[in-house]
């Protein structure tokens, strides 16, 4: 079953809000009837605010572009101490905002991994090959594998929200438009609203320092444990 229109203008409204008013709010009625936006240029970046209140209402699912790696990358490529402290921050700023996780599928690479064990040190990590970049880069699986991953942009989740941590490649392949890392930062998470039946709806982004700037307003408090990066990574 694809999301009911009840459900879509709750988060539509807790989006926008009320101070739209009159044409706007029209408009935001038309985005939410996309499945989905062009991008980079016609991504809709919600309020910080009314974003965490509809992450913390659930149903979404938000991709989460790994956190900033070594210069090298394969699939060993391990976070830098800086990738590892933002998500690290990012996680505790998700806890103090009490946003949970339904489900968690990551890549299998070891940065996507240890993003995704920063982000949910208690959940269960489920490793997707769904999600993994350099299967995409294979003619014969990609459009398979894309196929997959707008399935699980638009299938509804149980009632929380669905998380996937991955690389950039696999979700431009996704939404079949051209944009490129300055758009979508390592530590970006992209909020998407799942309609079912194939149907899915970019609504907004969380920034990859976020995290760092609510610990931050917090003095003395510490930005997150990422001690996690100093282990080897839960094989996939």
């Amino acid at each position: 079953m694809g999301i009911t229109s009840t459900r879509r203008r709750e988060i539509a409204w807790v989006l926008t809000g009320p101070r739209l008013g009159g044409a706007l709010s029209f408009f935001s009625g038309l985005l939410f009837t996309a499945s989905v936006l062009a991008l980079p240029t016609s991504w809709h970046h919600a309020d910080t605010e009314n974003l965490l209140q509809a992450l913390q209402d659930g149903g979404l699912v938000i991709y989460v572009r790994h956190g900033e790696a070594e210069t090298e990358e394969d699939d060993t490529t391990r976070l830098t101490e800086g990738g590892c402290e933002q998500l690290a921050a990012t996680a505790a700023a998700l806890e103090e905002a009490d946003i949970g996780a339904e489900t968690v599928l990551s890549s299998p690479t070891t940065r996507t991994m240890q993003s995704a064990r920063l982000l949910f040190p208690e959940a269960e990590i489920r490793s997707e090959d769904k999600l993994d970049m350099e299967r995409f880069t294979d003619a014969e699986t990609r459009g398979t594998l894309v196929a997959a991953l707008r399935e699980l942009l638009a299938r509804p989740t149980d009632g929380g929200n669905r998380w996937l941590i991955g690389h950039i490649t696999p979700l431009v392949m996704a939404l079949d438009t051209p944009f490129g890392g300055d758009d979508l930062p390592v530590g970006t998470m992209a909020v998407f609203l799942p309609e079912g039946d194939g149907r899915f709806t970019h609504v907004g982004n969380l920034p990859p320092h976020w995290g760092l700037a609510e610990a931050d307003t917090k003095t003395g408090e510490s930005p997150g444990d990422f001690s996690v990066c100093e282990q080897e990574p839960p094989s996939a």
